[in-house]
């Protein structure tokens, strides 16, 4: 990577950018498509425009053509609004790029991008482009004015102040999706290099003071911990995956990225979990599998140790701590915690008479002799669903 924002997208986008923007894209739509449904299905009150802001939006495009998450997010915007079942009036699309040069390259193939559109289209789509940092815009005004929403924060290095940001969104964030992409490679180094104004620069990025630092430094176990917790406040769900590094064009199976999505969506945090998976199945070996060893299986013991557990706190248990590109793609034994992967270990124990499932009869399925009194996670659309299924010790 480029260690200059201006340069980075005077290259070909990277493989590792490549991962990092098929996530970013499968969930910017569930997320719009979510916010959708539950707007058209509440008649009480007038939910009509959706806000999407990227905080770091750099130039949009690289130098092989491939687009950026600005280009992105107005293709996603754009065909949603084609959509038959759309019932916002508006969507807004809000760019934040401070650096002068992606700035002006920004609003040239933003502007490109929406001449491939009618203006059926473009008269509900409405872009807005910023070159100064994001602090100076009033965020929340603009989330405000919206009850839907998605921020994506991808910055360069550490530019990112995380309490910054959960200042401006407290009061704002209860129907949004928060995507943020850190770069824990350059935080080792700066910590390690240990001069005072790179400490301060990592301080500032996670919002803790020097001494803490310093007293609870374990890399990278404390970074991710204070970055996953840093909305807790004010969201249902922070889940953490690590992406690799790419040299020479090709990806290295390291934790190099991290990209922690904090969602009160049950099927958005799903949908990212899924999207990653697609990812990693096409670096393992096609002979390793995704479902885990019975004995290595954790969840047993779990439910031994509490004797009922809901689905709810399994599947928060599967996403505590981050995961790690590297374990997954070596290691056959072990998954990626999507809602089918976690039903899968459930039904696979309940079939073997290890532990039962205790929930209303419209989460199973009910055709197929097989799958009789197996659970659907198809049909896990909400936080009720996942509370309501219960998972007792036999």
């Amino acid at each position: 990577m480029d260690k200059r924002p201006e340069a980075h997208f005077k290259k070909p986008r990277m493989e590792h950018t490549k991962i990092k923007h098929h996530l970013f894209s499968e969930t910017l739509k569930v997320s719009l498509y979510i916010a959708n449904n539950m707007a058209r299905n509440n008649k009480y009150m007038n939910f009509d425009s959706y806000a999407y802001i990227d905080l770091f939006a750099g130039s949009g495009k690289f130098k092989d053509d491939s687009k950026g998450s600005p280009l992105i997010a107005v293709d996603i915007a754009a065909n949603h609004l084609k959509y038959k079942g759309n019932v916002f009036n508006k969507i807004d699309l809000i760019f934040i790029e401070k650096d002068k040069q992606n700035a002006d390259d920004l609003k040239k193939n933003v502007g490109l991008e929406l001449k491939k559109y009618n203006l059926e289209i473009l008269k509900n789509l409405r872009v807005q482009i910023g070159d100064e940092s994001w602090e100076k815009y009033d965020i929340e005004k603009i989330l405000n004015g919206s009850t839907w929403g998605f921020i994506f924060a991808d910055p360069f290095s550490t530019e990112l102040k995380l309490d910054n940001l959960k200042t401006t969104l407290k009061n704002c964030s209860k129907y949004k999706d928060i995507l943020i992409f850190a770069n824990f490679n350059t935080l080792a180094r700066q910590y390690a290099r240990g001069h005072n104004n790179d400490i301060q620069r990592i301080c500032e990025f996670l919002g803790i003071s020097e001494n803490k630092l310093q007293e609870n430094i374990d890399f990278p176990e404390t970074f991710i911990e204070l970055l996953k917790n840093k909305f807790k406040s004010i969201k249902d769900f922070s889940i953490g995956v690590a992406i690799p590094i790419s040299v020479e064009q090709k990806l290295r199976a390291m934790d190099y990225f991290y990209l922690v999505l904090f969602t009160s969506s049950v099927m958005v945090g799903n949908m990212f979990l899924e999207s990653y998976e697609k990812e990693i199945e096409q670096y393992r070996s096609k002979e390793k599998s995704l479902f885990c060893n019975q004995d290595d299986e954790p969840l047993l013991g779990l439910i031994k140790e509490n004797k009922e557990l809901s689905l709810y706190k399994i599947w928060e248990y599967y996403q505590q701590n981050f995961l790690s590109w590297k374990k997954i793609v070596n290691d056959s034994n072990l998954r990626v915690p999507t809602l089918k992967n976690i039903t899968d270990i459930i039904n696979n124990f309940k079939n073997n008479c290890l532990l039962e499932i205790v929930a209303d009869e419209k989460y199973f399925y009910k055709k197929s002799k097989n799958k009789i009194g197996n659970i659907k996670p198809n049909d896990i659309r909400s936080m009720h669903d996942l509370k309501s299924i219960k998972i007792k010790n036999k």
